[in-house]
């Protein structure tokens, strides 16, 4: 699920790519299966961090890297203000809490 959830983000703004997802429902035109798998995405964010500071971070980490249009790694990591290792390690614990509260429903 991990894999998936990670190609799900690195698409999100790609509706062809999203549509193929296995996140994606069945039915639907391109743009509304997309709309499904961001709206289940963000969902799955919100339920996955809470208020606490570390939540926060990785609910930027995500935001930044993947969810901002046109961002890319590196201008995440200068956004934020971290060490590349920092960012992908944060990246990769805040992909992993995003599809473990997606399987948890």
């Amino acid at each position: 699920m991990i894999d998936v959830v990670q190609a799900a983000f690195r698409s999100f703004h790609k509706p062809y790519e999203l549509a193929r997802s296995p996140l994606s429902p069945i039915d639907g035109t391109v743009v509304s299966r997309a709309t499904v798998v961001q709206r289940r995405l963000r969902d799955a964010m919100t339920r996955a961090f809470v208020d606490e500071s570390s939540d926060v971070e990785l609910h930027a980490v995500l935001t930044a890297g993947y969810l901002t249009a046109g961002a890319t790694h590196a201008s995440a990591i200068r956004q934020l203000h971290v060490g590349r290792t920092t960012y992908y390690r944060r990246l990769a614990e805040a992909v992993t809490r995003v599809a473990d509260t997606l399987t948890e429903f």
